[in-house]
């Protein structure tokens, strides 16, 4: 995985699509704002990418821009496509 940093204001306004590049394998992160409390990361995944489930010591949100997957939840398949927002809320769920 590829890792950029954009930006550490204390505040962000920005148009996500226009920052959305894909890489032609894996995942490309872009940290667009990380404060000592919180982080937000812009990942654009290749087709057909796959991410191991994993834990995470955060909240976590997912939002889709663009494409479509599936996000496996506590044993749950989401069905992800462009508006689905998806909170995570910090009880080191696997995801």
């Amino acid at each position: 995985m590829m890792t950029t940093t954009m930006h550490t204001p204390s505040s962000l306004t920005a148009q996500l699509k226009d920052k959305l590049e894909y890489p032609d394998t894996g995942i490309l992160s872009k940290v667009l704002l990380k404060l000592p409390h919180c982080q937000y990361t812009l990942l654009s995944l290749a087709a057909g990418t796959k991410m191991a489930e994993h834990s995470s010591t955060r909240n976590a949100v997912v939002q889709v821009l663009e494409g479509q997957g599936t996000l496996r939840l506590t044993g749950q398949d989401i069905h992800l496509k462009p508006g689905v927002f998806v909170l995570m809320p910090l009880m080191r769920l696997m995801h």
